[in-house]
């Protein structure tokens, strides 16, 4: 499994922050384990959350359960639920990718930090609180530029090659200089709801947002013809776009 945030398993997230909805977490991880089996783990980005929550101490102690912290769990899991307890972006990605996870309920600090993660991997709410806000839905030629460049480069890869940064440059502008903008947000989601890996979809933003910013950056000019810009708007104008929490 590549870097991709989708999950082909059972997801879930909690509302932010507070110790009770750890239990909903719990509960949910356990029901799960019954049904897909493996050894619960508990996730953390620092062992002392463990023991500053009274709920999850104890579901700890008692079931006697590995912690792991980031980076990744260590060899000696060999797979089983999650429950990912208030992960950075970063940590909750890693785990959400590892081939041995088989379901994942994350408890996050704030929606904010793992909205990207929610929004491209749908999970079950735990709670209304959790429903991550949507954004207001990417310029749909913006998508259809990045469909072109999906074609062109490898999404699956880390977009590092200079063709690979040649082309996405290319595109970017050209849709910029257009008129067309995103937020480095809808972006960076937008790619992880349609196949990129993560370190694709993060260095797409990042070029993304040197573009809005007015820089160019340093690339060969890009091999594409004159009117592909009124080429996506076609398809932009007959395709339907739905809204990004659930648009695939």
């Amino acid at each position: 499994m590549h870097e991709d945030i989708r999950c082909s398993y059972p997801v879930a997230i909690t509302a932010p922050g507070k110790d009770s909805v750890v239990a909903d977490a719990i509960a949910w991880v356990l029901h799960a384990s019954r049904e897909f089996g493996g050894i619960p783990l508990v996730f953390v980005a620092d062992e002392a959350r463990v023991r500053t929550s009274a709920w999850l101490r104890a579901f700890v102690a008692d079931a006697r359960l590995p912690v792991a912290t980031a980076p990744a769990p260590d060899r000696n899991w060999h797979g089983g639920v999650v429950l990912a307890a208030w992960p950075q972006a970063e940590q909750l990605a890693t785990i959400a990718a590892d081939p041995r996870t088989r379901g994942l309920c994350v408890v996050p600090d704030d929606i904010a930090e793992v909205g990207v993660w929610a929004k491209a991997a749908h999970p079950h709410l735990l709670g209304a609180e959790a429903v991550p806000e949507c954004e207001p839905a990417l310029d749909p030629v913006i998508a259809e530029a990045l469909t072109t460049l999906g074609g062109l480069v490898n999404p699956a890869g880390t977009l590092a090659g200079l063709q690979s940064r040649r082309d996405a440059v290319a595109l970017l502008v050209i849709a910029h200089e257009g008129g067309h903008q995103c937020t480095r947000e809808q972006l960076y989601a937008w790619c992880l709801a349609h196949g990129w890996s993560q370190r694709a979809a993060r260095r797409l933003a990042a070029l993304a947002a040197h573009v809005a910013a007015g820089r160019r950056p340093a690339a060969p000019a890009g091999p594409f013809r004159s009117d592909i810009l009124g080429l996506w708007r076609d398809r932009a104008a007959t395709r339907p776009h739905g809204c990004p929490c659930v648009d695939r």
